[in-house]
């Protein structure tokens, strides 16, 4: 996720007005930003984040039912 995170941050600091990027180097940073952003969505694990969020639900629920057994008890 860092590896997705950094090229983030670089389409972002690519899109602003940058007068350090060169035309000659970069001549069309919206579609190269777009290229990028269209990979990274390919890099997000998706299914694992599902399985995470159901996994954390879960435990939530657990700790739930964990936290009233011991107040009852």
């Amino acid at each position: 996720m860092f590896l997705i995170t950094n090229l983030i941050k670089v389409c972002i600091v690519a899109l602003e007005e940058n007068e350090q990027l060169c035309d000659l180097e970069v001549p069309n940073p919206k579609y190269n930003v777009m290229e990028v952003l269209r990979f990274l969505t390919q890099l997000i694990p998706s299914e694992e984040l599902a399985l995470v969020d159901k996994l954390s639900e879960l435990l939530e629920d657990i700790e739930l039912e964990n936290k009233i057994a011991t107040e009852n008890s």
